[in-house]
């Protein structure tokens, strides 16, 4: 596109849902709005300190506005499907048939439906995976196509595609990390989030390395790149030598980012793990907002 692409904060990050009664901590999370006009969100979360496989329930909040906090109605899926591990829910609603769709994994990437955002029945598993670390899936409508991109194996962000919601086949590579990038083997390149804009979209994706790397993983664990393309199934390859061929737009300092509008507001969340680096004015645990301006000059 021509021109360049600014974001711009606006005021400071609010709490939007406090890690208080229910868990420690809130990380990947999704915000949408029910059919009863409540904003709703669900988050990945545990007690006490991080361990992988103590996150087994989501945590619900509800709130009018986007403006007020969340009150906190409790955990969900904590045995369905399973009482293992589950991570990062994404909230799709699909406006031609008013259904709900919720995805979340890992390795699998589950599918459940609802006629209201509140009450949920499985489906049909969307992605089945050997890759344990498959996860955080982000649904958007690409037209002619659903679109859904999921972080993946080989420090890249994997899309898929569906005419339906419910049978899914994979397109291809969205994004990899190249040289100079940090990369670790869980895959470095998480939470996308891809949005539509001007002509093309956008690709939010927190880039930060494991925990076995303590210094890069605190150095980046707010480290969300955003790139720009007109083909949202190719965001290219993000490299710091001559193989780059990302559009870079910049960088925001936030972690597992959702971008929610709201009376034509645009807001960015931020998250978290408990005791981890936080961005600046960012005070406690939970899933914080803040508004934003996406400009574009020339």
């Amino acid at each position: 596109m021509n021109g360049s692409i600014n974001i711009k904060f606006l005021g400071r990050w609010q709490p939007l849902l406090r890690a208080q009664t229910y868990c420690d901590y809130i990380n990947d999370h999704t915000v949408y709005k029910d059919k009863y006009g409540n904003w709703r969100l669900l988050g990945t979360c545990a007690k006490e300190a991080y361990a992988f496989h103590k996150e087994r329930s989501f945590v619900e909040g509800v709130t009018q506005s986007l403006l007020k906090p969340m009150q906190g109605t409790g955990l969900k899926f904590t045995n369905i499907p399973h009482r293992s591990v589950k991570i990062a829910p994404h909230v799709y609603f699909d406006i031609k048939e008013k259904k709900y769709h919720l995805f979340f994994g890992p390795m699998i990437i589950y599918h459940f439906i609802s006629e209201n955002g509140v009450d949920w029945e499985i489906a049909d598993d969307a992605v089945r995976s050997l890759c344990p670390f498959l996860r955080d899936p982000h649904v958007i409508d690409a037209g002619s196509v659903y679109l859904m991109f999921c972080t993946n194996y080989g420090n890249k962000i994997s899309v898929y595609t569906s005419k339906d919601l419910f049978s899914w086949s994979k397109e291809g590579t969205a994004l990899r990390l190249g040289r100079g990038i940090p990369k670790s083997i869980n895959s470095s390149c998480e939470s996308p989030c891809v949005f539509a804009y001007k002509q093309g979209f956008m690709l939010l994706s927190t880039i930060v390395p494991s925990r076995l790397n303590k210094i890069e993983n605190s150095k980046n664990y707010n480290n969300t790149s955003v790139f720009y393309s007109d083909d949202p199934t190719n965001f290219g390859v993000y490299s710091l030598n001559k193989n780059n061929s990302s559009c870079l737009i910049g960088n925001i300092k936030s972690h597992a980012s959702e971008l929610i509008c709201e009376h034509n507001k645009l807001f960015l969340t931020t998250c978290g793990w408990k005791d981890s680096p936080k961005p600046d004015g960012v005070i406690g645990e939970g899933v914080f907002i803040r508004e934003i301006i996406i400009n574009t000059n020339g």
